[in-house]
């Protein structure tokens, strides 16, 4: 019991010297003309937000924020940029019980965050409510990518039809620049950030692509209390450093196994 004890406040001890909670995490705020850095609360779910809850120094206390007063925020252990947009988002349903017996987007206006996945004279950005988004955004502004379920009147199915609106979209606005003809894609973010990227690959326009921090898990165990640290040199993403070393933080003890996050690949400069 004792040794449980002591490995739990060593562990405290450790959390709050390296600013890195559970709750927030290192990153930066973008409110009006200042870049606040400091540490951004990440919470499950950040696209539909009223607040951010800021902490500029880990030993300061909470500062509130409305969603209103904040254009951008940037978490960097998971590599996640969220831009403030206001957008016309389609509410048709998911549930089978609930889909339309027509394939009609319902468009509603909304002001959301949006997170990004490329940078470019093409962006691409995702959101999420009930269901995944995908939106392009360019000169012309932001358009969603519409993937659209239904079950036509008068027919008996156990799997809803599905009308792939966002493969025509996609093939349109790149038509002017890719290798061959047009290839359908899956609604996903790894075939669709691809299309994109090599797009803006080709205009020599390619600014940003996230890259995920992949979560790993350690089954082995380790007799006592440790820490282990492994750094990575890698491209940042951020708009404050063209490079930068992440250094991550293992906690193992006897009681439990080791978790993290492992970055992977290089990443691209600027936004």
């Amino acid at each position: 019991m004792k040794k449980i004890k002591a490995v739990s406040i060593l562990l405290l001890f450790v959390l709050q010297v390296s600013g890195q909670s559970v709750d927030f995490l290192k990153g930066y705020l973008v409110k009006g003309p200042d870049t606040l850095r400091g540490f951004v609360r990440r919470e499950k779910n950040p696209w539909n937000e009223k607040q951010i809850l800021f902490k500029p120094s880990r030993y300061k206390k909470t500062k509130t924020f409305q969603a209103s007063e904040i254009s951008a925020f940037f978490i960097e252990s998971t590599d996640e940029i969220f831009v403030r947009r206001a957008v016309s988002v389609d509410r048709t349903p998911l549930k089978m019980k609930t889909l339309d017996k027509k394939p009609t987007p319902k468009m509603e206006a909304d002001t959301v965050f949006l997170r990004k996945l490329v940078g470019g004279s093409l962006g691409l950005h995702y959101y999420h409510d009930v269901k995944n988004h995908f939106f392009i955004e360019n000169d012309q502004g932001l358009e969603e990518l519409l993937f659209i379920k239904y079950i036509p009147f008068g027919i008996d199915l156990k799997k809803p039809m599905e009308l792939e609106l966002y493969n025509a979209q996609l093939d349109s606005i790149t038509m002017n620049c890719r290798p061959g003809s047009w290839s359908r894609v899956l609604y996903n973010e790894r075939p669709i950030v691809k299309v994109i990227s090599n797009y803006n690959t080709c205009k020599s326009d390619l600014k940003y692509v996230r890259t995920k921090g992949k979560p790993f898990f350690n089954a082995t165990l380790l007799v006592g209390s440790s820490i282990t640290n492994a750094d990575y040199d890698g491209i940042s993403n951020t708009d404050f450093s063209d490079r930068y070393t992440a250094s991550i933080t293992n906690f193992s003890s006897s009681a439990g196994p080791i978790y993290g996050w492992h970055p992977r690949g290089e990443w691209n400069t600027g936004f």
